[in-house]
């Protein structure tokens, strides 16, 4: 396996820690761009991956492998669960799951809201997308684009022995210059776009969720999936 050179820049290299795990299939949208672009001819590179992040004519954006360190739900500007009640709804849904503490971020100048779910330690990617729409779903919440979306995504499944491989969908990476983004408080009042207190932020939600119960709600919801596959392979 090779291994490349990471930024020299210590925020850089940590940023490159999160959300570098999957350097596959990265998305970017130029500056005055309308669409999202998939670039699968080569890797992200950890230094062009710092590089890309700084240039504030240029969104860019990962995917997620079979493991993460993290969730997110995007709600758009606009969206019926943009207020202040509908986000405390939401809150309190993630917490009979085990998720304690999010980071608020607003996404860009478009004025969506970009909740990050950090953990302290990997997780079955797959299994923490069935779990947290499974979680919404119970609560009353209806994802849908534009309104209220999870990422990751349960994506659906690849016909490996056909050679297909289905990718989860990829998210704009958080506080690029020239975004727009920037931290929030409870109040979903701007608190700046420092990477430093990003991470500060980060290290702290991880370290606050409860996995114990999250590792029972991902089982939970592994096992459901797997019931709903065998009923729909029973129907085919």
């Amino acid at each position: 396996m090779t291994t490349y050179a990471l930024p020299s820049d210590p925020l850089g290299a940590r940023l490159w820690e999160i959300f570098g795990r999957y350097p596959w299939q990265w998305i970017y949208k130029p500056d005055g761009g309308n669409t999202w672009e998939t670039e699968g001819r080569y890797p992200l590179r950890p230094r062009v991956f710092w590089k890309n992040w700084q240039d504030a004519a240029l969104a860019l954006g990962v995917r997620f492998g079979s493991q993460t360190q993290y969730a997110l739900i995007d709600i758009d500007k606009g969206s019926a669960y943009l207020t202040q009640a509908k986000l405390g709804e939401i809150l309190e849904a993630l917490e009979t799951i085990g998720i304690n503490r999010v980071l608020k971020l607003r996404s860009s100048f478009s004025g969506g809201l970009h909740l990050y779910i950090p953990l302290p330690n990997p997780v079955a990617t797959f299994n923490l997308a069935c779990a947290l729409k499974e979680c919404l779903k119970a609560f009353g919440f209806t994802l849908a684009a534009g309104q209220l979306e999870v990422f990751p995504n349960t994506k659906a499944y690849g016909r490996s022995w056909m050679g297909e491989h289905v990718e989860y969908q990829g998210h704009r990476l958080p506080l690029q210059p020239g975004s727009g983004a920037v931290l929030l408080n409870d109040s979903l009042q701007p608190v700046g776009d420092r990477l430093e207190r990003f991470f500060w932020s980060w290290d702290f939600a991880a370290q606050a969720q409860d996995m114990g119960l999250l590792g029972e709600a991902l089982a939970t919801a592994k096992k459901n999936r797997r019931k709903h596959r065998r009923i729909c392979t029973k129907l085919e």
